[in-house]
């Protein structure tokens, strides 16, 4: 039996003993009905527990019925099902939270009209790439493609120049993030050669017309139907004020593909 069978089999011991030939300890019962009682109150496995053998379970062995994922997720629906021996995938660029960065989000979070609660993210992130999912033989394949492909961009430096809300394709989650001004173009070019290695696995490629921003807020809904025209220009106004002195440039010498639990760091060029 392997760990995780031996785990499962622990948290749905009332159910199974009979099944698996458990002999009663005489010592500690004086009947079945005593060991089944005994049995039944066993601890159940959190989910963490299992995850770490990279299996999850929507259905507590307690409750004996499938639970709402979202309920796990701070009400979050996934873009695309779950598949076993399917990992979600996707290439970034990690961006480092600064003291002056933290003040300009933190004062435009704390500008947004009182209807609109917008939770911080705390992976703060510039896609370059959809999230996709590869089976798990293909992710050391295609990381060696990334690496190929980016190896071709030299290192440069880039800085957020306004702010936008953006949506999910679903129109599930809505976002507040600061876009991408300058080393735009250098982006654009990452994406031309991770979108090459995406087409070779018959992966969706990135948005034509690509807008390269960090989100650092979040909420449940579609922000165009939370949000006038008014309220989001004086958002803008108020990130031009506070960056009346600009936001100093951000250098980039690497991007990251997270695949499932794993992540790469993928060199890019040196001048």
């Amino acid at each position: 039996m392997s760990g995780l069978e031996a785990l499962q089999d622990y948290g749905s011991s009332s159910s199974d003993d009979d099944d698996e030939g458990f002999t009663e300890d005489p010592s500690q019962s004086q009947s079945a009905n005593r060991h089944k009682q005994q049995n039944s109150v066993l601890p159940s496995l959190p989910p963490e527990i299992l995850g770490m053998f990279g299996e999850s379970s929507t259905t507590h062995p307690a409750e004996g019925g499938p639970q709402d994922p979202s309920m796990h997720h701070d009400g979050r629906v996934r873009s695309f099902e779950h598949v076993a021996g399917n990992w979600a995938t996707y290439v970034y660029i990690p961006v480092d939270l600064t003291d002056r960065l933290q003040t300009v989000m933190e004062d435009l979070l704390g500008s947004l009209p009182s209807s609109v609660d917008m939770t911080p993210v705390p992976d703060l992130h510039i896609s370059i790439s959809r999230t996709v999912t590869l089976q798990y033989q293909w992710i050391d394949p295609f990381v060696d493609s990334i690496n190929q492909q980016v190896a071709s961009v030299d290192a440069f430096h880039y800085c957020f120049d306004d702010v936008e809300f953006y949506a999910n394709d679903e129109k599930t989650r809505s976002f507040i993030g600061l876009k991408v001004g300058y080393g735009h173009q250098e982006m654009l070019k990452l994406v031309e050669g991770i979108d090459l290695c995406l087409k070779e696995f018959s992966l969706p490629v990135y948005y034509k017309e690509p807008s390269f921003h960090v989100s650092f807020g979040w909420c449940l809904g579609d922000y165009s139907k939370m949000l006038s025209s008014s309220d989001i220009s004086i958002i803008q106004e108020r990130f031009r004020r506070l960056c009346e002195n600009g936001l100093l440039p951000i250098s980039i010498s690497e991007v990251w593909c997270k695949a499932g639990c794993k992540q790469f760091k993928i060199p890019l060029g040196i001048r």
